[in-house]
């Protein structure tokens, strides 16, 4: 109704509803200069001229330099540290840029195509500068979840260039992460599912599924897991199929008799030495953290320094604001790394005494003493006499307590000037391994399992027949017995007598009929008679029988096991003394087919048995060494082509320090000595192997590879100098003096006579 007059016109109706909506949400023009009267200025016309007048350079320079370098980059996907390394190129344009968005109140229009196919342009032009061809076949757009489908497809149809996906890789990994790491790193479980499917049809023994998993699963993901760390439940999915493989031949349902974590033991404790994925993963990536900490000027290293810790340290870094997912996975294992990270004393200069591990104890490599106020910054460089002749006994006295001067005394000091290098604890020469870093991660401490372990896995028998034996020794053999402890229904009987009655491993391998009549009447049967269980029978055994006796049990058990199943399935019987004598046939063969084994044994000649003369014109110098409490001794003897004592001397020194470094700093002696007499063409004999192969090794990150560095520079002052291993019969003089000099005080050298003992 309007007006007091009804409508009825579908039309007036609408415009009516229509004309009383305008009217309500419409404004009207108010008059605000009766409030704006009200209100004192505080703008003054000067102050507004300023905030009106043109932006200049400086400004604009000021804020792009207050931006952090590695901020998020703009909508031209550069960062401000672009633009500050650039600026006297690219300055102006930012200027011009920035004056124009104030001036016109609004940000210049999207790029356009031609702007994009400029892209193109400066590609092709880097091409003609540096002749590098770029293959726009192989180059991809990473474009973001803002970016709409319509505006990839213009984008990479206009400049020819494919776009990536989710599940894109780079180098064969995934380029892009979210959140759903497990889903984008599922592929690695899918290709173990797929591999064990094709061998799924062959009917291997556990030896070969042992090789195949140690060989081929297990090594498909170590190229992820030496950039990422997998998800922990990717990581147990993958370990679950490869359980259920081993067990069963197929990643199928099946009795599993032992846990993953049991077959990841190492062989000599009872398991199958499977490496646990998680642990490795960890231990893989600790690697690259090594690479971080000591090869400080590669790309790498530089890149994750400039990103995440700028004048700090690997160890010392936070994860920081937008981590990458491989800093993530670094960080995780940067405590494993600290725990590992040790000083290899050199000059000492780079070590400071308090806070950095450089003492050799593997538990604490601190310094336990209280550090005294003033030497916070201390280095080990203070703790040297003067020419680094050795430690300063006076200033170890007054610092440290009777635990760190024992330790730090242990440390040999070089007679040159080296640098000091992190090394790593986990292998006795300092070089970080893959394997070390998986044990110190697993821990080494086991239980206490049997004591044959280590015996049976060497034996020179077939390797089905070892896994055989350890299914055995493992309770994990599927007797009637063990079936019906997992409460599977089975006939309660032997399986190879048919005597009723549980099928025990005792009874089944030593109290069977069949099994007597299979063994004969070899003595290890009457071994152990009062026995309880088998394997307390075989511990008898192997106590008292020759290692033949020890495998011929096992390859029998392995032989009346499949007697055993072919009585059970295909209802065939052999007697004992057949199946005996098919399995001893059988080994006999297979150890014939076997290439001969080189055991490596030192070839000793009879010069190194006994002491012979050293060529014409040459010097003969034999080099020995002595340990024992907290002094060891050096002695040589020099002779000539005739066999003529020509001098002999020793020494010692304070410090408990290992036979190998000993005996590197027994031959360093004798050089020294032998380079102040002006001697060259010297022949070296040694009876520690040990030592001469770590001075013609090479470098090692220990401190007998710095004792060995000093005795190859000592080397360059002789015209001809050749080291050789002799045996103690060989070295006896050398011997005696060394041994001797360990109760002298003070440095002996005899010319022409040789000494009185």
């Amino acid at each position: 109704m309007e007006g007091g007059r009804w409508e009825r016109d579908r039309e007036a109706l609408g415009r009516m509803v229509e004309d009383y909506f305008i009217n309500v949400f419409s404004s009207v023009q108010g008059d605000r200069d009766y409030v704006l009267r009200c209100v004192s200025r505080k703008i003054e016309d000067h102050h507004n001229l300023e905030l009106l007048r043109t932006i200049r350079a400086e400004e604009v320079k000021e804020a792009v330099f207050s931006m952090y370098p590695d901020k998020s980059p703009g909508p031209d996907g550069m960062s401000p540290g672009f633009f500050q390394h650039f600026w006297d190129v690219i300055g102006p344009d930012v200027v011009d840029y920035c004056r124009t968005a104030f001036e016109s109140g609004r940000l210049p229009d999207k790029a356009s195509q031609a702007e994009a196919l400029t892209i193109r342009g400066i590609l092709q032009a880097y091409e003609s500068a540096s002749g590098q061809m770029i293959n726009f076949n192989k180059s991809k757009f990473f474009f973001s979840a803002n970016v709409t489908d319509y505006v990839k497809k213009e984008l990479t149809d206009l400049l020819q260039v494919g776009y990536a996906g989710e599940e894109e890789r780079y180098l064969g990994l995934p380029a892009l992460f979210g959140k759903g790491k497990r889903e984008i790193l599922g592929y690695l479980r899918n290709r173990v599912i797929k591999k064990l499917q094709n061998w799924n049809n062959r009917f291997l023994s556990k030896a070969g599924r042992e090789i195949l998993l140690k060989t081929v699963i297990q090594a498909m993901p170590t190229y992820a897991m030496n950039v990422f760390l997998l998800p922990v439940d990717l990581c147990r999915e993958i370990e679950v199929i490869m359980n259920g493989y081993w067990w069963n031949g197929h990643a199928g349902k099946g009795i599993r008799w032992r846990s993953w974590d049991f077959l990841c033991r190492p062989k000599t404790v009872g398991g199958m030495g499977f490496r646990k994925v998680r642990e490795f993963n960890l231990a893989m990536l600790a690697k690259q953290a090594w690479k971080l900490l000591t090869e400080t000027e590669t790309l790498a290293a530089r890149v994750f320094r400039a990103r995440y810790y700028p004048g700090g340290s690997y160890l010392t870094a936070k994860i920081g604001n937008n981590p990458s997912f491989i800093w993530r996975s670094l960080v995780e294992v940067q405590k494993i790394t600290g725990e590992g990270v040790r000083w290899r004393v050199g000059d000492g200069s780079s070590i400071n005494i308090w806070r950095d591990p450089w003492l050799p104890d593997k538990d604490n490599p601190r310094v336990s003493s209280e550090c005294f106020h003033g030497l916070e910054g201390a280095s080990v460089a203070g703790l040297f006499k003067p020419l680094r002749a050795g430690w300063d006994e006076d200033i170890l006295v007054d610092l440290f307590n009777a635990r760190d001067r024992e330790l730090i005394k242990r440390i040999p000091v070089s007679n040159r000037s080296v640098t000091d290098r992190l090394v790593w604890a986990g292998e006795q020469n300092g070089s970080f391994t893959v394997k070390s870093c998986y044990r110190r991660i697993t821990g080494d401490i086991f239980p206490v399992g049997w004591v044959g372990w280590t015996a049976m896995w060497r034996f020179n028998l077939p390797p089905k027949m070892k896994s055989f034996f350890w299914q055995v020794c493992t309770g994990c053999l599927p007797t009637t017995e063990n079936l019906r402890r997992r409460g599977v229904a089975c006939e309660i009987k032997c399986g190879l007598c048919g005597q009723d009655g549980d099928e025990s491993l005792l009874h089944l391998f030593v109290k069977c009929q069949v099994a007597r009549e299979a063994w004969g009447t070899v003595r290890w049967l009457e071994v152990g008679q009062l026995a309880h269980d088998f394997l307390e029978w075989l511990e008898l055994n192997f106590k008292v029988l020759k290692k033949e006796d020890i495998a011929g049990i096992i390859s029998g058990c392995w032989g009346l096991w499949g007697e055993r199943n072919q009585r059970v399935w295909k209802m065939r019987n052999l007697s004992g003394l057949q199946v005996m004598l098919k399995t001893r046939s059988y080994v006999d063969s297979w150890v014939k087919v076997q290439q001969p084994t080189s055991l490596l044994r030192s070839k000793l000649t009879a010069s190194a048995i006994h002491w012979q003369r050293p060529g014409a014109g040459r010097r003969k110098v034999n080099v020995d060494a002595s340990t024992g409490g907290e002094r060891c001794g050096f002695g040589w003897v020099v002779r000539d082509s005739y066999g003529i004592f020509l001098a002999g001397g020793c020494t010692s020194g304070s410090g408990k320090f290992t036979p190998l470094e000993a005996e590197l700093m027994g031959v360093r002696e004798a050089l020294s000595w032998l380079k102040a007499q002006q001697w060259d063409f010297i022949d070296v004999e040694s009876d520690s192997l040990l030592a001469i192969q770590e001075i013609q090794r090479g470098s090692s990150l220990s401190y007998s590879g710095i004792l060995a560095e000093d005795i190859r520079d000592l080397m360059t002052n002789f015209v001809s100098i050749i080291f050789s291993h002799v045996r103690r019969s060989a070295n006896r003089a050398a011997h005696a003096l060394a041994k001797a000099a360990g109760s002298l005080s003070d440095s002996h050298v005899w010319f022409f006579t040789s000494p009185p003992f």
